[in-house]
């Protein structure tokens, strides 16, 4: 019983040291002597935005927003956020609280970091690639130029281009450039750089030609008229034409019956094999196709006689231009085969004189008349009849005067 009473004694006794001790502390955090909350310190780092230029960017600067340091006790801020190529980072920062002997009491703060931002931008360039003409020479156009026009590299950086444009024929392209950029170590740095890249323009002009087509004169011979492809020259800008570029011209037109046309051709500007017409600004003159009449010449024949009552015809056609083909038993135009029709129907009767007239006509194999074609001529013969002579005697008579009249019928 006895030992019972103590063990109650000494808990009891364990309880009123624990209470006494709590009433203590109680007492000494409501009268302010002991917080016992942490301190709350909210601190941030300042935020920076700058362009490229190769350096490494950072801002020493901080800032405690909210709460305060106890007294005597200090905050000591390491910033160490920095950036240097393109993009964002954040301001980062170590805080630590000592108190008026140098301790550390960090511990006693809740501390709240808010940091900054670092931001390095893209350095803008603008670069404008060259342009360039020139006439036509079979020759590529390239241009491996151009000018920064605004904005610049960084110091000690070195920009290799890389043109994007050729040409050789006529026309126009782009003449595009592009940049890859390095530093003084060599290191890549072109993805820090913000280009604007502006096109040249390769030009090539045409070469300006002038040909015209020779002439073509033929007298009618029934038969189609028509140019040889060499008959043509170049009466302007032969100079440039490219060496080993041949000009190649097709006659098209003919010219059969009297009258002339155009020479009128195709052309084409050829390398070899390979067709470069369109390398050439040609300008066209066409000569002619000039056909004439055909001479030839006819004649009838005289013919004449005494009067004798009956009618004078001579049909009797002269000429060394025209001949009778027996096989086709037709009058023809020696030179061109083209039938030769004609009729010579004058008819003297009585004394007199006129010319042996000629109708006459000239028709091809399909009996289309081509008289026009033709320069005749015609000698037309005479035809004459001449008076016949009749004498006349009168009887002869006598006899003896009787007083009566003598006549003799």
């Amino acid at each position: 019983m006895v030992k019972s009473s103590k063990s109650v004694y000494i808990i009891g006794s364990i309880i009123i040291g624990i209470v006494s001790i709590l009433g203590i502390l109680a007492g000494l955090i409501y009268g302010g002597i002991i917080d016992s909350t942490p301190n709350r310190l909210v601190f941030t780092t300042a935020s920076i935005e700058k362009v490229y230029n190769g350096e490494t960017r950072s801002i020493d600067e901080w800032e405690l927003v909210s709460g305060n340091l106890r007294k005597g006790h200090k905050a000591v801020v390491v910033v160490t956020g920095e950036q240097t190529t393109v993009g964002t980072s954040v301001n980062s920062f170590d805080v630590t609280i000592l108190d008026s002997r140098g301790a550390d009491v960090t511990r006693d703060y809740e501390i709240v970091k808010n940091p900054g931002v670092i931001s390095v931008t893209e350095r803008k360039v603008q670069v404008l690639a060259g342009s360039a003409e020139k006439l036509y020479d079979a020759q590529a156009l390239t241009l491996q130029e151009y000018e920064i026009v605004s904005g610049s590299l960084v110091e000690g950086h070195v920009a290799t281009a890389t043109f994007i444009g050729e040409i050789i024929n006529v026309g126009e392209c782009e003449n595009t450039v592009s940049f890859t950029v390095v530093d003084k170590e060599g290191n890549d740095v072109t993805s820090n750089y913000y280009f604007v890249y502006n096109s040249g323009l390769l030009k090539i002009n045409p070469i300006k030609l002038s040909i015209k087509s020779g002439d073509v004169t033929g007298v009618y011979s029934a038969k189609p008229y028509s140019s040889e492809n060499d008959n043509y020259t170049i009466v302007d800008g032969e100079e440039n034409l490219v060496e080993g570029h041949e000009v190649v011209i097709e006659c098209i037109n003919t010219q059969t019956s009297v009258g002339s046309c155009d020479n009128e051709f195709t052309y084409k500007i050829m390398c070899g094999e390979e067709d470069v017409t369109s390398n050439y600004d040609v300008t066209t003159f066409f000569g002619k196709i000039t056909v004439n009449p055909r001479a030839i010449s006819i004649a009838t024949n005289s013919d004449s006689k005494v009067y004798d009552a009956k009618p004078l015809i001579n049909s009797e056609l002269i000429s060394t231009d025209i001949h009778y083909d027996e096989d086709r038993e037709i009058w023809v135009i020696t030179e061109t085969g083209e039938e030769f029709k004609y009729e010579i129907s004058t008819t003297l009767i009585d004394v007199g004189t006129e010319k042996n007239a000629i109708k006459y006509e000239v028709v091809n194999s399909e009996g289309e008349s081509t008289v026009d074609n033709y320069d005749i001529t015609v000698e037309e013969g005479v035809l004459t009849i001449t008076k016949r002579e009749i004498n006349i005697v009168t009887g002869t008579d006598s006899k003896v005067y009787d007083k009566t009249p003598l006549i003799k019928d």
